[in-house]
């Protein structure tokens, strides 16, 4: 039996957006390094995908920012999602375009063959899993959103699947694990969850509940939402608290977006900066992580700053030895 080899990205965004004056769409061009697709192809990559795939132009009203993208197998469309195995679709961007959007946006995945969840036509499909097999495994994997909340799907509503971070939502992640054990089971279970503000730093709120998931069946949390990167947390072997093999990663920042070098905001929180964080499993060896800072460039139209500004962005593995020591730092320490 060979390795298993599992890549996770934070959220993938290459989108467009409507400008608030006139409704017309920016064209924006987006890219990935060829080494950074060589190694999102070589596993099972997995993302969270912060955008609406759709070419409807009717949008939530009131809602101040918006995301959509063209589906990929549409002429020019950018080349970057056709990449991950698994993208998780419970977050407060799914339903940027209504129930629409979000029916587009899974017609697309299932055309690509990609995996999806978190988010339906009602509660039952939001809450779905998925079994992917690959190589000595079976793996499990489900998502969802803590955000927005009058997203929630419902028996006949579409929505995402809404778990907040009390006894409720912890009630709502072991049915599911229970629908994995009734579904003949799986050797690694892994939930996608959106949760938090955006540039939230302080994870201390979090560590608790995510503990207890651990407790209930998770093996592997996969966090993403706030921009930024921050802590892994990772226990190898069975002589821990949790008494097996299991990773937190609390954010991995953004994988690619339109953003910009928002000066104030990337001076404090490093929205340029992400990471692909490999896991590998081998049989008789047990697991072991590796992280690859990541690092988006951005192509500005002159004296620009911010995303309205953006001709082009580029995603690609960080060649910059001082970026890369940042990355390295926050994921094992965490910003203090």
């Amino acid at each position: 039996m060979t390795e298993v080899r599992i890549l996770f990205v934070g959220d993938v965004a290459p989108i467009i957006r409507p400008e608030v004056d006139d409704q017309s769409y920016r064209p924006v061009a987006y890219g990935m390094d060829g080494d950074l697709g060589r190694l999102l192809d070589s596993g099972l990559a997995i993302g969270n995908l912060e955008t609406s795939i759709t070419d409807s132009r009717e949008y939530e009203s009131g809602k101040p920012v918006v995301y959509r993208m063209a589906c990929p197998t549409r002429k020019g469309a950018p080349g970057i999602i056709e990449h991950f195995d698994y993208l998780s679709l419970a977050n407060n961007h799914c339903l940027d375009y209504k129930a629409v959007g979000l029916r587009d946006t899974r017609r697309c995945l299932d055309d690509l063959g990609i995996a999806h969840s978190g988010a339906g036509r009602h509660l039952i499909e939001a809450s779905r899993f998925v079994l992917l097999d690959r190589g000595h495994l079976r793996i499990a994997l489900f998502s969802a959103t803590d955000h927005p909340e009058h997203w929630e799907a419902g028996p006949d509503l579409p929505g995402v699947l809404l778990i907040r971070q009390d006894e409720e939502g912890l009630k709502s992640v072991d049915r599911i694990l229970d629908g994995i054990r009734r579904a003949g089971g799986a050797d690694l279970v892994i939930f996608s969850y959106h949760y938090g503000s955006n540039y939230q730093k302080d994870i201390d709120g979090y560590r608790g509940f995510f503990y207890r998931l651990l407790e209930l069946g998770v093996d592997v949390i996969h966090g993403h939402s706030a921009h930024h990167i921050n802590l892994v947390e990772f226990f190898p072997g069975k002589h821990n608290r949790f008494k097996k093999n299991c990773l937190i990663i609390y954010a991995n920042g953004d994988f690619i977006d339109d953003y910009g070098f928002a000066v104030e905001r990337d001076a404090e929180y490093l929205i340029h900066l992400g990471f692909v964080l490999e896991l590998t499993i081998t049989p008789g060896e047990g697991w072991a992580i590796k992280v690859h800072p990541t690092e988006i460039n951005y192509e500005m139209e002159p004296s620009g700053h911010y995303y309205g500004d953006v001709k082009k962005a580029t995603v690609r593995l960080v060649r910059d030895p001082f970026s890369d020591r940042i990355v390295r730092r926050i994921v094992r320490h965490g910003w203090r």
